[in-house]
């Protein structure tokens, strides 16, 4: 039997099978390629876009995950309005060009660009940041909420990140806004500090986050991973920045030879996925029970939230 159930305590949903031998991500592999290439502006464009909405949205609740529509699972009414970001502050403008700016250095060596204008075409993830766990999701004390995923299947899907209390920084904020970008690409929650997927309020905001190669993760995560190669991960979501100038490593492949290895700005998604621990078969192959709560005549999955 499918179980999907929401720990906010434990702050994430836990979702899987009962024993029923599902298909699992792995752990990273030893011979994890070299990180993304640190960057420092100005960066060169990314090929991907994360909108950040801080001026308030309205968001139709219904069976979806789509942030060209505003249509979302997470919200509590049928037309939730999500309020503007930080709209009592008197340094409010001030405080939201920082914190874009937090999370840009964060995702700097990915080729993914932070934007706080809506996109008018292509792709792209939005966060919304705005408004009470309560009000917006019918939850208590929560600091953000998406979607249960363990690839990055949906390039349109919608993250939650709720405010707090006044003396929350804008560091914290950013770091939040990150994790719950890493969470919507396939990443899980991990208690190390400093680490950007480290979301609970225990976790230090003292600079840049940063994504690991071999981190810790919260047991019992809907994607069954004792650990997670989060460079792997974003790498094969949304590539490295500048990546045919400024990377190009050799990734070996255990079972190729030398003369098959192709330079990793070629076939780096596929290279990282296979990094990563993550099935490389056509998604049309994959086992179904992969994607958790995917199946059609199934229960759905409860939304991932992590407690303050």
């Amino acid at each position: 039997m499918k179980s999907c159930t929401l720990f906010l305590v434990a702050a994430l949903a836990a979702c899987g099978d009962d024993g029923g031998g599902s298909t699992i991500d792995a752990g990273p592999r030893a011979d994890a390629p070299p990180s993304c290439p640190p960057q420092t502006a100005p960066l060169a464009t990314g090929t991907h876009e994360l909108f950040i909405a801080f001026e308030g949205v309205s968001i139709t609740l219904g069976d979806c995950d789509d942030s060209k529509t505003n249509c979302s699972s997470l919200v509590a009414q049928g037309t939730t309005e999500v309020p503007a970001f930080l709209m009592t502050e008197t340094n409010r403008q001030t405080r939201i060009t920082a914190i874009k700016g937090m999370v840009q250095d964060a995702l700097a060596p990915f080729s993914i660009d932070v934007v706080t204008t809506r996109p008018t075409a292509g792709d792209y993830w939005m966060v919304v940041a705005g408004g009470t766990s309560d009000a917006v999701a019918g939850m208590t004390g929560v600091l953000l909420a998406t979607n249960p995923t363990c690839e990055s299947t949906n390039r349109n899907s919608v993250g939650l990140v709720f405010e707090r209390a006044n003396d929350t920084t804008d560091r914290a904020y950013a770091d939040t806004i990150a994790g719950a970008w890493g969470s919507l690409v396939g990443l899980v929650p991990t208690t190390q500090s400093g680490d950007c997927m480290c979301t609970q309020t225990s976790c230090a905001h003292a600079q840049t986050c940063t994504w690991g190669t071999g981190v810790v993760t919260m047991p019992g995560n809907r994607c069954m991973r004792p650990n997670q190669n989060e460079q792997a991960l974003l790498t094969a979501a949304v590539g490295c920045r500048s990546f045919d100038d400024d990377f190009r490593h050799h990734v070996p492949r255990p079972g190729l030879a030398s003369s098959a290895m192709a330079p990793m700005h070629q076939d780096r998604r596929q290279a990282a996925r296979e990094l990563a621990g993550l099935d490389t078969r056509p998604a049309a192959i994959r086992p179904v029970a992969h994607f958790f709560g995917s199946r059609a005549s199934g229960p759905r999955c409860a939304p991932i939230a992590v407690s303050s």
